[in-house]
């Protein structure tokens, strides 16, 4: 019988499987990313390029590669791949993040990105 910590590893690992394989992502900076086909980074890339995809307060980007220390806010080295490609892929293209009501936005918080805002 495997042990609670062994069977969280085991639901990360598949998890992380079924994001499907990795490829380099070259962003307007010259940047390239490491990301995986079905992955949050992919997926906000594709939102911030898409000039005609409106923003919907329906519309999140979730984390899907942050792991934590067992019992502890600690991120595990392992999730560092993907905090640098989030924050790649928005600082490189002028977005800021925001906390807080910002202008007339209902969101707690915004990324603006050039011209538009995506809801957090």
């Amino acid at each position: 019988m495997q042990d609670t910590a062994g069977q969280v590893a085991d639901q990360a690992r598949d998890a992380w499987a079924a994001l499907s394989k990795f490829f380099r992502k070259k962003l307007p900076s010259g940047v390239e990313l490491n990301i995986p086909e079905l992955g949050v980074e992919n997926r906000l890339i594709a939102f911030i390029e898409d000039a005609q995809r409106p923003v919907d307060e329906k519309l999140w980007f979730s984390f899907d590669r942050l792991t934590f220390e067992t019992g502890k806010a600690t991120l595990k080295p392992e999730s560092q791949e993907q905090l640098k490609n989030i924050a790649e892929s928005l600082v490189r293209r002028d977005c800021i993040a925001e906390g807080g009501q910002v202008a007339k936005s209902p969101y707690k918080s915004v990324f603006f990105c050039g011209s538009g805002i995506l809801p957090r």
